[in-house]
C-alpha cells in the first residue's frame, strides 16, 4: 500500500511539473510573438509646431496721430474721467489697431506713449485709418481722475515728445496743445 501511495504521489508530481513546463512554453511563445510585433525604429521626437503669428507690428513712422478727446460721465454714479482714442492719418490694414501705454502718476502728470500699429499679416479687408482702444486716465488704478486744476500732458510718438496741459474747471475740460503735426488733439475743449 505504501508503494502505491508513493507511485500516485510521483505521478501527481509529474503531472504538475509537465503542466508547469507547458505553461512556461506558452509564455515564451507569447513573448516571442509580442516582441516580433514590436518594431523598434530610430526616431527623434518632434515638438508640436509653434503657431505662426497672425499679426505684425508696424512703426508709426511719418504718421500724424489725432487724439480724439472725450469726457466720460456715468449716468448711474459720479464716475467721470478724461479719455482719448488715437487715430492714424496714414492707412493700414483696417482691421489693425494702435498699441499704446498711458499713465497718471502721483504728481498728476498725464502721459501717453503711442507705440506702433498691430496689423494682420494677411489683410483681408481694405486699407484705412486705424484707432487705439480707449486711453483712460485713472488715479491709483482705481478711481477716475477729474479734479479741478491744470495738469501736464506728455505724448510720445516715434521718439518725439509732445507736451501741453489739461485744464479742468467746473464747466469745461480744455487741452492746451499747440501742435499741428505729429500729434494733434481734437476737440481742444469739452463742456462739462
Amino acid at each position: 500500500m505504501k508503494n502505491l501511495t508513493y507511485v500516485v504521489l510521483a505521478l501527481l508530481l509529474a503531472i504538475v511539473v509537465i503542466a508547469g513546463c507547458k505553461k512556461s512554453e506558452n509564455l515564451v511563445a507569447l513573448n516571442e510573438k509580442s516582441t516580433a510585433a514590436l518594431k523598434v525604429t530610430d526616431t527623434v521626437a518632434t515638438p508640436p509646431a509653434t503657431p505662426k503669428d497672425s499679426t505684425k507690428l508696424v512703426p508709426l513712422t511719418g504718421d500724424k496721430i489725432a487724439l480724439l478727446s472725450g469726457l466720460y460721465k456715468s449716468r448711474l454714479g459720479d464716475t467721470t474721467y478724461v479719455y482719448f482714442v488715437a487715430q492714424t492719418t496714414n492707412q493700414y490694414c483696417a482691421s489693425g489697431n494702435i498699441n499704446f501705454s498711458n499713465g497718471l502718476d502721483a504728481n498728476n502728470n498725464f502721459s501717453v506713449d503711442l507705440i506702433n500699429a498691430q496689423v494682420p499679416i494677411a489683410c483681408n479687408v481694405p486699407n484705412g485709418t486705424i484707432t487705439s482702444g480707449i486711453i483712460r486716465f485713472w488715479q491709483n488704478n482705481q478711481n477716475p481722475y477729474i479734479v479741478n486744476g491744470s495738469y501736464p500732458l506728455k505724448v510720445t510718438l516715434n521718439g518725439n515728445t509732445y507736451t501741453g496741459s489739461i485744464n479742468i474747471s467746473p464747466t469745461a475740460v480744455t487741452f492746451n496743445w499747440n501742435y499741428t503735426s505729429g500729434v494733434i488733439i481734437t476737440p481742444t475743449q469739452i463742456m462739462r
